[in-house]
């Protein structure tokens, strides 16, 4: 008889991939989860409208909110549901309307998502070209806000604004995240990139 297979993945979160300067960290990549997504979500303190409202009908996917550390509301169409380590696990269907709103000294949070009755499937990507300069500065996949635009069937993105850690209004805005890849110091204008689109329906 074989021995039990011991399949696991510790990290650190630190140890995690991070995206717009530590705003979101990738932790179901990062261990290599394949049955649901998961990412960590830090927010500044006092947030306000800096985490877009949006729900998951596009993509039928119930989500479940959880505080790690500081505080925040999570607001619904109807409640007010605050969010703190220790109190609340909020689940949330896809068709409800969600935003976060972080207290006075900031929040992480841990979101955990999945499709009903489906097996997750990470969203697609296409190629657009990318119509300014992107630096990767610190050698990490760097995902960056961008807005696109067809003509002529070409596929185009541009930067919606600035990059820079905790500035959630720039995804806000956003319809795709064009994907630079760790071995990538610089894309140039005009260089094609990997692009994954953005529903905030």
């Amino acid at each position: 008889m074989s021995e039990p297979t011991c399949d696991y993945t510790a990290k650190r979160i630190d140890e995690l991939e991070a995206s717009w300067g530590g705003s979101f960290v990738r932790a179901r990549a990062s261990l290599g989860v394949t049955s649901f997504g998961m990412n960590i979500v830090n927010l500044p303190p006092n947030s306000g409208e800096m985490y877009p409202e949006h729900s998951h009908r596009f993509n039928e996917q119930e989500e479940v909110y959880y505080a790690l550390s500081g505080s925040a509301d999570l607001v619904l169409p109807d409640a007010v549901v605050p969010l703190d380590p220790g109190g609340s696990m909020v689940r949330v269907g896809p068709e409800s309307r969600r935003a976060v709103r972080s207290g006075p000294e900031g929040v992480q949070l841990l979101v955990i998502g999945g499709v009903l009755g489906k097996a997750y499937t990470p969203p697609p990507t296409t190629t657009a070209l990318i119509e300014q300069r992107v630096a990767n500065r610190d050698g990490r996949r760097v995902y960056a806000r961008v807005k696109l635009r067809q003509e002529n069937g070409v596929l185009y993105a541009r930067l919606t604004g600035d990059q820079g850690s905790g500035i959630l209004t720039s995804l806000a805005s956003a319809d795709a995240l064009a994907i630079i890849p760790e071995d990538t110091p610089l894309v140039k204008e005009g260089d094609p990139v990997q692009v994954m689109k953005l529903e905030w329906s």
